[in-house]
């Protein structure tokens, strides 16, 4: 069992500041990065396509491309141990950094992509599969969105090629990040979790995919920790559950959790409802006074890439075994509207900022 203190506050950190000196030495001002992306399977072509190169490098005064890390390479500075598992295809395991090509005269906000996870179904923990963004909580990070490769559990409606913002989640798992000895430097002992995925974010994705006519779904999240696929038994009970939810959904008073969601859409994954718990928790840490440390995370938004059916199910039943060659392959087919939607949101998240 590794030492979960191993991740906390200090080796975040010092991690920081690695890539801040990094940052400095390529011409970025770390002060200037305000948003994060996190890319799923099939996903990592947006930190090639959307990250530009500076206009210059400092030291040759030729343009420079965008900072690249390797995981690796930023653990064995901070002396933590490297990545191990077997490296699941689609997923590169670094860190891009350089400013996003947004299209918009005067604003190409830097970004920082964790390109790729480690997964827990690898042999780690979630307080090391969210390290990454605890250093993007230390370096300041307001804005961050998340993506996934999901399976469709209501074929009726959500297919394969569709983009499903995550609007709420269920993890059974029982492996949370935040167990284990709490930094108040990080967030509270016990934090809220009525605001994982706030509405506010999502509003501001859906006007996004509205303006630039890209078709986005919206829906719940279940989390199986994996390698193994979902089987269609519990295919079957996530479907009972999420009836469940929306039927209690339209008859409570007061605020409706489900406002728009009166049809069932769900997906299953192996990622992001316990970064979902982290980056939530980071949100809440108070700021003391005389704390120079500003909020993080304000915005927060996660997107699933429908890449199959989940236990291979189809709307008539059962259709084909998922595989993995499948969702790296179909998850080529979001590049544009992926890249498209995700570099909107960044634009209008810090315009708004």
């Amino acid at each position: 069992m590794e030492n979960r203190d191993l991740y906390g506050y200090e080796s975040a950190q010092a991690a920081a500041d690695f890539l801040r000196a990094e940052m400095t030495a390529r011409g970025m001002n770390p002060d200037s990065l305000l948003s994060g992306v996190i890319t799923g399977s099939g996903l990592g072509s947006f930190s090639e396509l959307r990250l530009g190169a500076l206009s210059y490098d400092v030291a040759g005064g030729t343009p420079s491309s965008p900072l690249v890390l390797p995981f690796d390479k930023v653990l064995q500075h901070v002396a933590l141990p490297l990545c191990s598992g077997d490296g699941v295809g689609g997923h590169k395991r670094r860190l891009v950094i350089g400013p996003m090509k947004s299209g918009v005269d005067g604003l190409d906000p830097f970004v920082i992509v964790q390109d790729g996870r480690e997964h827990p179904y690898e042999g780690i923990d979630t307080k090391r599969a969210t390290f990454w963004l605890r250093v993007m909580q230390v370096l300041g990070i307001k804005n961050l969105i998340g993506s996934n490769a999901a399976g469709s559990i209501t074929p009726g409606t959500i297919k394969r090629g569709d983009l499903m913002l995550i609007h709420s989640h269920i993890d059974d798992e029982g492996d949370s990040p935040l167990v284990g000895p709490n930094d108040e430097r990080l967030g509270p002992r016990f934090p809220s979790t009525n605001n994982l995925y706030p509405r506010e974010t999502r509003e501001i994705i859906k006007a996004v995919a509205e303006k630039e006519e890209i078709p986005l779904k919206e829906g719940l999240f279940f989390r199986k920790k994996g390698p193994n696929y979902e089987s269609p038994e519990q295919v079957y009970d996530a479907r009972r559950r999420l009836r469940g939810i929306l039927e209690e959904g339209t008859r409570q008073s007061g605020e409706d959790r489900f406002p728009r969601l009166r049809d069932p859409l769900g997906v299953f994954g192996m990622s992001t409802s316990y970064e979902a718990m982290a980056v939530s928790h980071a949100a809440q840490r108070e700021i003391k006074p005389g704390d120079v440390a500003n909020p993080v995370f304000v915005n927060r938004a996660w997107v699933s890439a429908v890449t199959n059916f989940a236990g291979g199910l189809d709307i008539h039943g059962v259709g084909s075994f998922p595989n993995h060659a499948e969702v790296s392959e179909m998850g080529r087919s979001f590049e544009d509207r992926f890249g498209r939607l995700v570099s909107g949101a960044i634009v209008e998240m810090e315009r708004a900022a």
